[in-house]
């Protein structure tokens, strides 16, 4: 079962980070030595873990992202709030906005209005879904680089980056 474990290992990864990754890649070197998805997994450890361990805050970006954290499964007001941002990105006619709905880990999910070119521009934005009568928006939000979008999904660090907003 080494092709399932490595399996798993993606999907702990893609909940948990890196670290439940590396760990989960570890355990499957461990339990089949000599088998090629061993092989592969020493490969990964060698190469893309070092990669995505070094990853940090602050890295410059092209654009923003406007993202609003939810409980994890959905609920009823959350679906409110993904039409409201989906007629929002529609009514802005910009081509490069556009929506996604992003599982973070077994309790969040991250609703987020990706391709705002400046942090201003995000942040203008958010303060517009607040106030005009079509959206009325309460759920807080936060504009995230899309760099430090892509490190707080690789290491599982969120309210470390709220807390320095």
């Amino acid at each position: 079962f080494p092709s399932h474990d490595t399996f798993k290992a993606k999907i702990e990864a893609r909940l948990f980070g890196v670290e439940a990754y590396k760990k989960a890649l570890q355990k499957v070197v461990k339990d089949y030595p000599k088998n090629e998805e061993a092989k592969r997994a020493t490969t990964i450890l060698s190469t893309e873990i070092p990669q995505l361990e070094a990853i940090s805050f602050g890295k410059s970006s092209r654009t923003y992202n406007l993202v609003f954290v939810t409980s994890y499964p959905n609920e009823v007001t959350h679906k409110q709030l993904l039409q409201k941002l989906d007629k929002f990105v529609k009514d802005s006619g910009n081509s490069d906005l556009f929506l996604s709905n992003d599982l973070y880990d077994l309790n969040k999910n991250c609703i987020v209005i990706h391709g705002f070119s400046t942090d201003d521009l995000a942040k203008a934005s958010y303060e517009y879904l607040k106030l005009h009568k079509e959206y009325k928006i309460k759920d807080e939000a936060y504009v995230i680089s899309n760099e430090d979008y892509k490190v707080i999904h690789v290491k599982k660090n969120l309210e470390t980056l709220i807390s320095k907003k």
